[in-house]
């Protein structure tokens, strides 16, 4: 057997343990033999493979997973399907490492688990993945992740498929329509009367979609003809119905062309204002409420669009369209619908992050932490103002999104807010604060993480997350925070408190094992002897990898 069927079949192997696994972590406690030889057993298949090559990267598709081209997992069902699993929260690809810890490989498990319960849970895979903040587990994820539903990505894909070749040719006729009405500059233009304006008007309302090109060109025209202001205004006045049309017909080409045009004539016209502002009222259109309401109806039905039209079209818009997107935004249904208003309201809410912050003050959750997912993404610094308001929102997806906001916009400016979040109601968010701060990497950010593990009520805090706390801590990797551990590792409590003490002693002797100090082995060697389990556990790890 070659090199290549060995990976193959230790890939299939790794599959099968997985799910293995994932099905005994439901059922038994971590004390249980069973439960521990599982994950042993997990760890060692991973071993194995990494003995062969490197990394083991696994493709994802809707019902199949994909290693070196080859299938290594298929299954159809919707329940218990480990490739549904991730597909249908938007991750397209996960790499394993080498190097993987089994304390990953453990972590890793969990969140495979998590779907038995994930009402409960109220996460998607990728937060959960994101929270744990793997060092040898990477994943690449759909950007439409904010909002995912695991029948979309299958049905445009053939939905493009079946039309793309017609689609193609119109945009290649139109195309050359409008190249070829350019090019008509001796055609003399007649001036139109009441009854001509009527009839054209009449044109633009007309179902066959040919008829549109022809009208905008000689509309257009018109235009460029006209000789008095208020004929000027009037024919404007046909340009904004045509572009409503093109709208309500998810032709965002033809409309975004419009404006493009409009917008030159603008700026390249030298008019006067009684020349400019029919124009400038096309624009100021564009972004009215009838407009994003046909817009809204387009983007939260199955008709196919072109999102690069769309976006090219909503560029146009100013921040007079952010409150009707931001009321929409509220009322779509659909996963590309909410994507789609996001994506707009990421562009114009450069031009007033105010009116994009009034979100915040809604009452549907959902709504405010897609309104902090869009301020954090303009990264305007005078929206951290408006984040340290909900950063003790009632609903903990918010407070996440807060935390995440704050890490990327704020920096060191927003420990304040995280600090705050660091004694959070829900462990989870606790977790999600601490990572952030772990980024930040500053003397003040270290010395928050130092009074909080200090304190009385940390004591009293579940092992799992107080382990997150000193391994964000041992990053820093300093002689202040080696001393701090080493100091908590020789610390010993009687009587009261004395199994709490134990778990901080058992963080304690991890993160020295994570930082590399080696000056810690005397006291490790002591650890390791412990009649406490888990500190003995945890001191004969650091041992490994100190050694």
């Amino acid at each position: 057997m070659d090199i290549v069927s060995d990976e193959i079949k230790s890939v299939k192997d790794i599959i099968q343990v997985i799910l293995k696994a994932k099905k005994t972590i439901r059922m038994y406690l971590p004390n249980n033999p069973i439960y521990a030889k599982t994950l042993d057993d997990v760890y060692s298949r991973f071993t194995d493979f990494f003995s062969m090559g490197d990394d083991l990267r696994l493709r994802i598709r809707q019902n199949e997973l994909v290693y070196s081209n080859e299938q290594v997992y298929f299954n159809q069902d919707k329940e218990d399907n480990l490739a549904l699993f991730f597909f249908k929260d938007g991750v397209r690809e996960i790499t394993f490492l080498k190097g993987l810890t089994k304390d990953e490989v453990i972590d890793f498990l969990k969140i495979l688990s998590s779907d038995f319960d994930r009402e409960i849970i109220d996460d998607d895979v990728v937060t959960l993945l994101w929270e744990k903040d793997f060092e040898h587990v990477k994943y690449i994820v759909d950007e439409s992740f904010l909002i995912e539903d695991e029948d979309y990505e299958a049905s445009m894909i053939k939905q493009v498929r079946e039309k793309s070749a017609t689609e193609d040719d119109i945009l290649k006729a139109y195309r050359d329509g409008l190249t070829a009405e350019a090019e008509k500059t001796s055609v003399a233009v007649a001036s139109l009367n009441d009854s001509d304006l009527q009839a054209l008007a009449r044109e633009i309302e007309k179902e066959y979609r040919s008829k549109i090109d022809r009208a905008i060109a000689v509309l257009f025209e018109v235009l460029y003809q006209a000789a008095e202001p208020p004929v000027f205004s009037e024919i404007c006045g046909f340009l904004a119905d045509a572009f409503k049309y093109c709208i309500e017909k998810a032709d965002f080409l033809k409309a975004s062309y419009m404006l493009d045009k409009v917008r030159d004539m603008i700026e390249k016209g030298h008019l006067s204002d009684d020349w400019a502002m029919p124009l400038k009222r096309v624009l100021s259109f564009a972004g009215s409420d009838t407009v994003i309401n046909a817009v809204g109806e387009i983007i939260d039905s199955d008709v196919v669009l072109d999102e690069k039209d769309f976006m090219a079209c909503i560029k146009h818009l100013d921040k007079f369209a952010i409150p009707s997107l931001m009321r929409l935004l509220g009322e779509l249904r659909s996963i590309r619908g909410r994507r789609l208003a996001i994506e707009a309201l990421c562009h114009v809410g450069r031009y007033d992050t105010r009116a994009i912050a009034r979100g915040l003050q809604d009452q549907r959750w959902y709504v405010v932490r897609n309104t902090i997912y869009i301020l954090g993404r303009i990264s305007d610094k005078t929206s951290i103002e408006y984040l340290s308001k909900v950063i003790t929102h009632p609903d903990q997806r918010v407070r996440k999104e807060t935390i995440k906001a704050l890490g990327s916009l704020a920096g060191s400016q927003g420990l304040p807010y995280l600090k705050t979040a660091l004694f959070d109601s829900e462990p989870s968010v606790r977790t999600a604060a601490v990572k952030v701060i772990g980024n930040i990497k500053t003397d003040a950010a270290k010395r928050i993480l130092m009074d909080v593990i200090t304190s009385d009520e940390f004591l009293n805090r579940g092992f799992d997350e107080k382990k997150e706390f000193y391994e964000v801590l041992a990053s820093w990797a300093d002689s202040e925070v080696a001393d701090f551990l080493t100091n908590t590792l020789k610390k010993k409590r009687f009587f009261f408190g004395r199994s709490k003490n134990s778990e901080l002693r058992a963080c304690a002797a991890y993160a020295l094992g994570l930082m590399g100090c080696k000056d810690a082995i005397p006291i490790l060697e002591k650890t390791k002897n412990s009649g406490n389990r888990l500190l003995r556990d945890m001191s004969i790890e650091a041992l490994k990898r100190l050694m």
